[in-house]
C-alpha cells in the first residue's frame, strides 16, 4: 500500500464522483424524471454501450418520436431492475425490454414483439441488443410491433 502524505494535493482541487451501479437508487439532478416518457432496458456487461447499439436505441426512440430528454436507458446487467419501482419512480408511457430479463416476480415469460399494458403503461419484449445489430428480420420485427403498440 502506498502512504499518501498530502491526500488535498492527490487530486489538486478536482471533484471526485461516486457512480452508483443501481438506476433506481440514483438522485441525478440532471434527469427530471416528471418528463421521463420512455424507459429502454437492456443488459450490457459494462457501464457504457458500444456505439452501434447506443446508434439502435438512439434511432428506436427518436421513430418513436421520443426526444433524448424524455428517455432513461437501464442496465439490468450491473445490478437487478425491478419494474415497479421504475414505474414509480419515472411514470413512463413505454417500456422496452431488450432480451429475456426478469423485471418483475410477476410478469414472466413476456411474449417477444407482443406488446400489452398495464395501469396505462405499455410495455414490449424484444431481442437483446446483440440480436438486433445482427439479425435485420428482428429489428424488423421489433419496428412493426412498436408501431402496432404506439399508432405510428
Amino acid at each position: 500500500m502506498i502512504q499518501v502524505t498530502q491526500p488535498n494535493l492527490l487530486f489538486k482541487g478536482q471533484k471526485l464522483y461516486r457512480l452508483s451501479k443501481s438506476v433506481e437508487n440514483q438522485t441525478n439532478s440532471t434527469i427530471n424524471v416528471a418528463f421521463i416518457k420512455f424507459i429502454a432496458i437492456y443488459e450490457a456487461d459494462s457501464l457504457e454501450l458500444t456505439p452501434s447499439r447506443k446508434e439502435i436505441l438512439e434511432k428506436l426512440t427518436a421513430a418513436c418520436k421520443y426526444n433524448p430528454g424524455q428517455v432513461v436507458y437501464v442496465n439490468s446487467g450491473l445490478d437487478k431492475v425491478a419494474l415497479n419501482n421504475l414505474l414509480t419512480k419515472y411514470s413512463p408511457e413505454v417500456v422496452l425490454v431488450f432480451g429475456d430479463i426478469e423485471v418483475s416476480r410477476n410478469l414472466t415469460n413476456l411474449k417477444k414483439n407482443y406488446p400489452f399494458e398495464i395501469n396505462g403503461v405499455k410495455i414490449l419484449r424484444t431481442e437483446t441488443l446483440e440480436n438486433l445489430e445482427k439479425v435485420a428480420s428482428e429489428k424488423s420485427l421489433l419496428w412493426t410491433s412498436l408501431k402496432r403498440m404506439l399508432n405510428l
